[in-house]
């Protein structure tokens, strides 16, 4: 399920909202509870978890958390490029199809 914000309030605060291992319990149970092939949520059992707004969407630490989880998507980002570099070139290496220069 895809979620998107409709810039009312950051959507960091929502995600640290549904991830609250209370709600995440609650979902589960709803997920597993219902008959199907596999466990799942539909927005009809979404729209029921209560959810508090602070009075301002912009409040300072969600911009500050906001901040710090762009950083850490920005770095996961730069983190699955390297791994295909390393997986790209560490055969080439191994195998000495890349000459390495010890001095």
């Amino acid at each position: 399920m895809v979620l998107r914000s409709k810039g009312i309030i950051e959507p960091i605060y929502i995600f640290f909202l549904l991830t609250r291992p209370s709600v995440l319990t609650n979902l589960q149970k709803i997920a597993e509870g219902r008959s199907g092939t596999f466990p799942q949520i539909t927005f009809t059992e979404l729209k029921e978890v209560t959810v508090f707004v602070p009075k301002e969407a912009t409040h300072p630490f969600l911009k500050l958390v906001k901040n710090a989880y762009d950083q850490i998507f920005q770095n996961e980002i730069e983190n699955r490029q390297l791994i295909k570099t390393r997986d790209m070139l560490l055969p080439k290496l191994i195998s000495g199809e890349i000459p390495i220069n010890v001095e």
